[in-house]
């Protein structure tokens, strides 16, 4: 899981694999014309080509793997994707009425790989769009939160009442409790906060 990585150590793999990448590189092309290359670049070709292909393949079997193997995923991440049905309590107060808003129905898409993962959002009026997203495990009690800030779009017949706004939201399993739950909050530039419930209803 990329995103499990500290910062130091992604930087140091990319650069580790661009110094490998770029003597391999020069393998191939000297090899092209016909000149030997030295050893070193002959094996960073080789390693070149192996990590390729694994990372390939990592990034298109993983979450088979540890959907066939579940305790994989308590010692990286569980596999989040798939469409989640839930509610939306919030703390923003219609300023029509000045009456707490209702529950507010919502459909939430997580599209997750090896390497990335990106949220959506949909409830009747408007549409999260998620960035900057980070992942949080907590080994010890088996709880997995996803940390992302947002911008949401509200549909044009509600912007009268509902402008365009940012924030930061974060979305938790409690893998012993229920795998395919969701519970989670956000707070956003609009001065509100609300509380977030969500349940599978389709994986993918």
């Amino acid at each position: 899981m990329w995103h499990l990585l500290s910062s130091r150590w992604q930087v140091l793999i990319v650069g580790s694999a661009a110094i490998i990448l770029v003597n391999g590189i020069d393998a191939a092309a000297m090899q092209f014309i016909g000149r030997d290359a030295s050893a070193w670049k002959y094996l960073s070709l080789v390693a070149t080509i192996i990590t390729t292909a694994l990372a390939i393949v990592a990034q298109f079997l993983w979450f088979k793997l540890v959907n066939v193997v579940p305790w994989l995923q308590t010692k990286t991440f569980p596999d989040l994707n798939g469409t989640w049905k839930g509610v939306l309590h919030s703390t923003y107060k219609s300023p029509e009425t000045g009456e707490p808003w209702p529950p507010i129905d919502t459909t939430i898409t997580i599209r997750h790989t090896l390497l990335s993962i990106s949220i959506t959002m949909k409830t009747g009026e408007s549409t999260s769009y998620s960035s900057r997203e980070t992942l949080e495990p907590h080994y010890a009690n088996k709880r997995f939160r996803v940390w992302y800030s947002y911008s949401n779009e509200p549909k044009a017949a509600f912007r009268q009442r509902s402008a365009p706004h940012n924030g930061v939201a974060f979305l938790e399993v409690d893998w012993d409790d229920n795998r395919n739950k969701l519970v989670g909050r956000y707070y956003n530039d609009r001065g509100s906060s609300g509380d977030i419930e969500a349940k599978r209803v389709k994986k993918g």
